[in-house]
């Protein structure tokens, strides 16, 4: 007596339970191969390479040896988050420059302001860097450049410290090489 429904695939491998297997270890490995030679990737699997500061930590050599890069990393996602809230609860004179599109959402003064406030501390941090810091970290975490795009020197150099003034900013444990695994 047949099932009622649709049949069984043939000639794919099954599990004892019935269930098709899994994506073998060689056609993950492929998968692997075709991320990794993703031209921004440049061979790495690291995540962080989606990001302008995530590949200047990377790669350009700037950030001194007894600094957590973790920590670096951190401290510009939370900057872009704390703009994106902030872009997202004021009223932008530029329609167009709300990267989340629409109208800002219904939320109370309190939480409006400490919003604001939130992104205003990590500004005041950053001018307390100074001017180049500043520009650096709107180039590095603002700024939508495109995935190949090569940051000058000086936005490398002042970008690591701009890191460091919001990873100092946001409390974060930036003193100290990131531990290997090993």
């Amino acid at each position: 007596m047949t099932k009622p429904g649709r049949k069984r695939k043939t000639g794919v491998k099954r599990e004892p339970s019935g269930r098709i297997a899994k994506a073998s270890r060689e056609r993950q490995e492929a998968a692997n191969v075709v991320v990794l030679a993703q031209p921004h990737r440049r061979g790495s699997p690291s995540h962080w390479r989606c990001t302008a500061w995530g590949r200047v930590i990377e790669d350009s050599g700037q950030v001194p040896a007894d600094v957590s890069r973790a920590a670096l990393f951190e401290a510009g996602s939370r900057y872009l988050i704390d703009y994106r809230r902030m872009l997202a609860v004021t009223e932008n004179v530029f329609p167009y420059a709300n990267a989340e599109g629409g109208t800002p959402p219904e939320i109370d003064r309190d939480e409006r302001d400490k919003i604001i406030a939130a992104y205003a501390g990590a500004m005041r941090s950053l001018r307390d860097g100074g001017i180049r810091v500043r520009e650096a970290i709107e180039f590095l975490v603002i700024e939508p450049f495109d995935e190949m795009w090569q940051p000058p020197h000086w936005v490398q150099f002042y970008g690591i410290i701009g890191l460091t003034c919001l990873a100092e900013h946001y409390g974060l444990q930036w003193r100290g090489a990131d531990r290997v695994k090993g």
